[in-house]
């Protein structure tokens, strides 16, 4: 998945740093608006239907080849 760390997701690998990242989204409105539209961009550019249906499209075209 295309995910990048404070930029689209907060990821963590112990429960204290998540749960650091939560509060540091909870106290800040600008860094959880912005990781929150970042990441739904991130999803509606790589995983829309319109997506799924080029690559699909490619794909056949290249079997078909």
């Amino acid at each position: 998945m295309p995910v990048i760390d404070g930029v689209n997701i907060c990821i963590a690998d112990d429960p204290v740093t998540f749960a650091n990242q939560i509060v540091s989204l909870l106290n800040d409105e600008a860094y959880s608006s912005l990781i929150g539209e970042s990441g739904k961009m991130m999803v509606a550019e790589k995983f829309s239907w319109r997506n799924a249906a080029d690559k699909f499209e490619a794909f056949c075209a290249e079997v078909a080849q």
